[in-house]
Formats: structure tokens, sequence, C-alpha cells
């Protein structure tokens, strides 16, 4: 009984996830399907219909540590083989400023990797294990590397990644520095 209520709630959360980010057309039914969670591959566009991002996963799930009166409460979002291609020629201001909208929850990847194109280049950061803390700063751990036409540095392990402006600044035993996309 409690595992049907923890998981009822679970979907009232995600669909008002849905309906506070997302618009007209959505199908909400799909929230209580479980295989709705698993090899995700969707681009999500600007107001103009540009792609900004394209976010490819193996599977989803929740860690829940805590509980109230029984029900498990999410604190991690636990995602599998996460892949994320970010557009940055398309990203205008204000789609920016939505990405410092802190997350409700950690969110926590295995097989990481952020590829961003540039008008000309493309970086692409990868890790065994990525986590977005609350506070928007990215741990990497395990294998952390940057990989460009040039070649691929190693990062070392831990390394951070953090959002400023149109600057992507990283910190690691390699040292500190930024990419500005």
């Amino acid at each position: 009984m409690l595992r049907k209520l923890a998981k009822a709630l679970l979907c009232a959360l995600f669909a008002s996830l849905a309906v506070s980010h997302a618009g007209a057309g959505i199908d909400y039914s799909a929230l209580a399907n479980p295989e709705t969670y698993k090899n995700l591959d969707t681009t999500f566009r600007s107001d103009s219909g540009k792609a900004l991002a394209r976010i490819r996963l193996k599977s989803m799930n929740f860690e829940s540590r805590m509980k109230k009166w029984g029900i498990p409460i999410p604190q991690t979002l636990l995602i599998r083989s996460l892949a994320v291609d970010v557009y940055c020629r398309n990203l205008g201001d204000g789609d920016l400023q939505k990405l410092k909208n802190p997350p409700l929850f950690f969110i926590a990847a295995e097989n990481f990797s952020l590829t961003l194109y540039g008008k000309r280049n493309k970086m692409t950061l990868s890790a065994d294990h990525a986590l977005l803390k609350k506070d928007l700063t990215l741990v990497l751990t395990g294998n952390v590397k940057i990989s460009t036409a040039r070649g691929e540095m190693p990062l070392g392990s831990p390394a951070t990644a953090s959002l400023s402006g149109r600057m992507l600044k990283f910190s690691s035993e390699a040292g500190k520095f930024a990419v500005k996309f």
C-alpha cells in the first residue's frame, strides 16, 4: 500500500514539474509508466524552434534514503549513461538564465558526457560519474577529461565545473581555467 502511495506521489511530482516547465501538448499519462524513463532521447528547442540541447540517457530513477510517515522522500535523481549535447550558437541570454534555476534534487549520473558545439569547434567533457548539486556545481569523478579536435586533456579526479554567464569554469588538480561559449 505504501509503495503504491509513494509511486502515486512520485507521479504527481513529475506531473507538477512537467506542468511548470513545459507547454501544451504533453501526454501526462506517460509519467505513470516506468518505461517512460528508459532509453530517452529528446531535443529541447528555443521559442524560435532552434535546437538548444539534446539529452540521451539509458535509464533514471530516484534514490530515497529518508522517509516521512513511512513514505520514501526522493533526494537524488540517478541517471545511467547520460549524454548532453549543447548547441551554444543557439543559446540566447534568456536560455542561459533558465539554466540558473536550481534543481529540486541532486542529479547523479554514471557514464556522463557533455558536448558543447560552438560555431567552429566542439568540446566534450566526460567522466565516469557526475553529480549536479543544488548550487549548480557539477562534481566529476573517475576518468575526467576534455576532448577536442586537437586532442584530449585529463583533468584528474575530482574536478568541478560551474556556469558563470557564457563561461564554463573548471577546477581540478590540473588547475583552474574557463571556456567561453
